[in-house]
């Protein structure tokens, strides 16, 4: 699954921004460089990409003073109700078994980042949890999430009863976490992220049972499903991967692997949208070095650094053709004050 391919819901970005306001932080810094609307906000069938999203989730790290197990006491807030029609097609199934399956069939549909996989061994089914392609912080933050959102989405269906037999965490324990898993067998520095599950809690019958109901929603998850990858061309896709915080820009061959295809056919495509890689890719570049420009914490170095130049003079070179003055020029015109904080690329440039 990539899940670059399709829009998303605006209800995890809502989540996210109401878990921002219970720890302390002004929701609306978790917008910056998002380009999401306060329009968009109020309107709950919104769809946001996937680069959105993750914007957000890197402002909300960069903002909040302890970062650490964030991402599991986010989790902990996500819900059935979160989740639109998929959540009631989870409720509405005959055990647990099937309402799993069908959440992975349309897993797309829901928030995850992890890429989920199901695995079942004579006596426990195992649900693991694949680690995006992202920087160490946000990896954590994505896959934590996503777990503890699935464990409480396990225990809303079928009941406090259910046994969580283990949870593995590839990442090293932080020392924070017991108080947030209290109640889980946890451990850390495993071989993989994954929930194991007892074999026989598969066949428990949910309470809410309505299998004519789960045809219903099949049909319309499968259809939400296609109108979402239609309205995303592959030049929105290479933006998107080249716009997302916490991931190095790719070049062209890297994108077309990212993108499950050759680089000739990427080419073939972006041309049948009347774009290349190297238009996409140096317009995103232009738009992030402004951007990161104005922000006096970044030299300048790193930001070239950031957007994949290999030294200061090549970036330096990139920006006078974009922007018809140096790097510093620029920074100094946004914000006097930061000449004096990049005082030591100035001889470089």
């Amino acid at each position: 699954m990539r899940f670059w391919d399709f829009n998303r819901n605006i209800g995890s970005v809502l989540i996210l921004l109401e878990f921002a306001k219970k720890l302390g932080l002004n929701p609306h810094d978790l917008l910056e460089n998002s380009g999401i609307t306060e329009s968009q906000l109020q309107e709950p069938d919104a769809e946001l990409s996937a680069a959105q999203e993750l914007q957000v989730i890197h402002n909300l790290l960069q903002k909040h003073p302890r970062p650490q197990a964030l991402g599991l006491k986010c989790g902990q807030i996500y819900t059935l109700d979160s989740f639109g029609i998929w959540g009631y097609g989870l409720r509405s199934s005959p055990t647990l078994g099937e309402a799993v399956k069908l959440a992975l069939r349309f897993i797309r549909l829901t928030y995850a980042f992890s890429l989920i996989s199901l695995y079942e061994t004579k006596n426990h089914v195992i649900l693991t949890f694949g680690e995006p392609n992202l920087n160490g912080d946000m990896t954590r933050f994505l896959v934590e999430r996503d777990m503890i959102a699935a464990v409480g989405l396990l225990y809303e269906l079928a009941g406090p009863h259910l046994k969580i037999e283990n949870l593995s965490f590839r990442f090293k324990s932080l020392g924070t976490e017991k108080d947030i898993l209290a109640g889980l067998k946890a451990d850390f520095g495993a071989r993989f992220n994954s929930i194991t599950i007892p074999r026989d809690y598969f066949a428990l019958p949910l309470p809410n049972s309505d299998p004519s109901m789960v045809a219903v929603v099949e049909k319309m998850c499968s259809d939400l499903l296609e109108r979402r990858r239609l309205s995303i061309s592959i030049s929105q896709q290479v933006k998107q991967y080249l716009r997302v915080p916490g991931m190095d820009i790719p070049d062209q061959p890297t994108m077309a692997q990212l993108m499950s295809m050759s680089e000739r056919t990427l080419k073939r495509r972006l041309a049948a949208e009347g774009t290349s890689f190297r238009e996409i890719s140096s317009a995103v570049r232009k738009t992030m070095a402004a951007d990161l420009l104005k922000k006096p914490q970044f030299s300048i170095s790193e930001v070239g650094a950031r957007l994949g130049f290999s030294d200061l003079s090549s970036f330096s070179q990139a920006f006078k053709r974009w922007y018809q003055c140096s790097p510093q020029q620029f920074r100094t015109l946004n914000d006097p004050q930061a000449s004096q904080t990049a005082s030591a690329d100035s001889a470089a440039l």
